[in-house]
């Protein structure tokens, strides 16, 4: 019985190691917690067998060493549901009611098995136990088979959401080794040394081997694909224990070939081994870690196609933090740091790991190395140089640094932690990490490039837009009659929504013309348009300006704002409302040009103040409204050169020559295609009555 209790203990010893190592990685973690829970019940179930062998039978001890046996589905089934990703739709993670009913079968079983209702006979033989499971037999197995189902069925879905080999090879070794004990029944009963009809023979020793070589697959995934993430201490333990051990070797030898052969003293012996030893150790550290890291997955890459794909990676990213987030984990993947920053001047900040929070502030002082201190000591020799930027930066735990350079400005910087496995960075290493950081910011820059691009693009399509719709409501300056007036409109939009706009409605019984004037430009010029086009049109006659301008004033940031001349168009009379505009003048052929009305307060702004007048338009008589643009057009902002034009036309009394007066002087103004601002004016005269038909 020698050989099962070693085996028991062996087993024991590897799983709580496991186990504790699992939990003290990370104790919060739902996933180490289960995993190490997992551990737990086969080390239970080692512990119950090795109770059986070295104590008195009793039938306390099967159930003590059943119950982990009856708990392990289940828990495998939730283990499955969680690792290496969660499954959220999984049946037995659902909160409240339908989650615990998935565990009611295993506490069935474990009721049948503490009330000695599930196992009918269990007698002890040499080397095991003879089992017979009574009424509740098929019962018991489809509950477990029915487990494993639940467990086969999560495995395939996390199974197809693998997007890594390397994350692949991790989940085909683990539940390659947890699924191992699992595989034992029909082991056991194969191999078992009894076998009798109704019968099962349980062989001491097997399931314990089976432990172990579970535990060796386990601590393999730990080594070589970072499982649970506790690959550090297994790394730093092997490489030092071959160490030891060969330096140990080297010791004894050199100590008895030296006393032996050349017959030195032992004290002489001591000091040439101890020497030796010195000179070996260096190069024999790097050639065991160099074996461990190849054995272990970490071999040596093709650094071209490496930092190809690693750019290629950035370049899809669509903005700066994508950028930085892609940097941090493709560096990650190749040189296995245990924590890494990349810190912006401008705070965009990206990381992994366990990297502190705040974080240190970026060091405005470089020097041409990487290792943070190298740099510390160097900068002992540059006086001025602020040695406490990096030192503050090592202390929370980084031992390189890579500036982003932008030309001579460094503009950020990439801290990489010490390596997972405690082994130094490669040359290779260093090297492929600062010319990934070389191209950091010309790909930033051609992400704002192309940012700038898109932004100028979409000002332009919105702009595009805009001006569509400016010229939908913009009133057709063909049209010469409204009722019983007759209309010129002269409207010279510049090259861009500068916000002039006449607005015209000839419908019966409600005819009115608007000269506006929009505040602003471009997009702000035209919503403002639409919205007086949209207000004139859903107010009555009496009310519409008012409605405008509380359309208007709420709008404060940005202001809409706008200048408009409203006249309603009544068969004896015009109803003229100013509010901001040029004041209106009207021509009489004995007075000469008179002010129609005054100017008034733009809409929207403060209280309405507007300028109201009833004006009649006797034969000769004729209205002329203009934006402030025509002003500007005859040098000034007030109108004075517009108006002592206008008093020069006195003599010609006939509206068609003021238009026609008015078109000759803005052709004649330097650069005409190029003035900055709309123009545009109407004039408006009652129609001469129909000639009588002939009789």
């Amino acid at each position: 019985m020698g050989l099962p209790i070693l085996l028991c203990a062996l087993s024991m010893g590897t799983q709580a190691i496991l186990g504790l190592l699992v939990l003290a990685r990370a104790p919060g973690q739902r996933v180490n917690q289960l995993f190490a829970l997992l551990l737990l019940l086969f080390f239970w179930w080692s512990l119950g067998e090795l109770l059986l062998i070295t104590l008195p039978f009793n039938h306390f001890l099967p159930k003590l060493l059943f119950t982990p046996i009856l708990l392990l589905p289940y828990l495998f089934a939730r283990f499955t549901a969680i690792f290496p990703q969660r499954w959220t739709e999984a049946p037995i993670l659902r909160p409240g009611l339908p989650g615990l009913l998935l565990l009611v079968p295993t506490l069935v079983l474990l009721g049948l098995l503490w009330t000695d209702r599930l196992v009918e006979v269990c007698e002890p033989i040499d080397n095991g136990l003879l089992l017979a499971l009574g009424r509740f037999e098929f019962l018991a197995k489809g509950i477990v088979v029915g487990y494993l189902l639940l467990a086969l069925h999560a495995l395939s879905t996390v199974w197809n959401q693998v997007d890594s080999e390397f994350q692949m090879r991790r989940l085909r070794y683990t539940f390659a080794a947890l699924a191992l004990p699992g595989t034992a029944g029909p082991v056991f009963i194969a191999l078992g040394r009894w076998y009798i009809s109704g019968y099962t023979a349980y062989t001491f020793g097997l399931f314990p081997t089976l432990g172990i070589v579970m535990s060796c697959i386990l601590a393999y995934a730990i080594l070589r694909y970072q499982l649970m993430e506790i690959d550090l201490i297994f790394s730093i333990g092997l490489v030092y224990t071959l160490l030891t051990a060969l330096l140990a070797g080297f010791l004894e030898l050199m100590e008895n070939g030296l006393q032996n052969v050349l017959n030195l003293s032992s004290t002489w012996s001591t000091i040439l081994s101890t020497l030796a030893i010195a000179a070996v150790f260096s190069p024999l550290k790097d050639l065991i870690v160099s074996l461990v890291d190849r054995f272990f997955g970490k071999r040596s890459f093709d650094a071209a196609a490496v930092l190809r794909h690693l750019l290629q990676a950035m370049r899809k990213a669509g903005s700066a933090g994508e950028v930085l987030d892609t940097l941090v984990r493709e560096t990650g993947l190749v040189v296995d740091p245990d924590s890494a920053v990349v810190l912006l001047r401008s705070g965009a900040v990206a990381r992994a790991g366990g990297s502190p929070d705040p974080l240190p502030s970026l060091p405005g002082q470089w020097l041409p190395m990487d290792e943070i201190e190298a740099v510390i000591e160097a900068g002992g020799e540059h006086p001025g140089f602020d040695r406490e930027a990096f030192r503050r930066w090592r202390e929370a735990g980084f031992r390189l640094a890579f500036p982003l350079r932008r030309g001579e400005t460094v503009e950020g910087a990439l801290f990489l932690g010490a390596k997972r496995g405690r082994v130094p960075y490669t040359s290779q290493e260093k090297t492929l990490v600062a010319s990934a950081c070389d191209e950091v910011c010309p790909i930033l820059d051609n992400l704002a490039l192309l940012a700038t691009m898109v932004a100028r693009d979409r000002a332009s399509q919105e702009i595009d837009w805009a001006r569509q719709l400016y010229q939908r409501i913009q009133a057709d300056q063909r049209v010469t009659r409204i009722g019983g007036y007759e209309v010129i409109l002269f409207s010279s939009l510049a090259r861009e929504i500068k916000g002039d706009l006449i607005d015209l409605q000839d419908r019966p019984g409600d005819r009115f013309l608007a000269l506006h004037d929009a505040f602003h430009s471009g997009i702000l010029a035209a919503l403002t348009l639409h919205l007086l086009y949209s207000a004139l049109r859903c107010a009555p006659p009496a009310d519409r300006m008012a409605r405008a301008h509380a359309v208007l004033a709420p709008f404060t940031d940005p202001p809409l704002r706008s200048a408009v001349t409203y006249l309603q168009l009544d068969e004896a009379t015009v109803t003229l409302v100013n509010a901001g505009n040029p004041p209106p003048l009207r021509f009489d052929p004995a007075g000469g040009w008179q002010e129609a009305a005054g100017q008034g307060r733009p809409l929207g702004l403060e209280g309405p103040d507007l300028a109201r007048a009833e004006v009649r338009l006797p034969p000769g008589s004729f209205l002329f409204c203009a934006t402030n643009g025509l002003a500007k057009a005859f040098g000034d902002r007030e109108g004075k050169g517009l108006r002592r034009f206008l008093d020069d036309l006195r003599a010609t009394g006939n509206m068609p020559a003021c238009h026609q007066a008015l078109q000759n002087a803005l052709a004649a103004l330097p650069d005409r295609a190029g003035f900055p601002d709309d123009i545009t004016y109407l004039f408006l005269r009652a129609a001469a009555p129909a000639a009588p038909p002939p009789a």
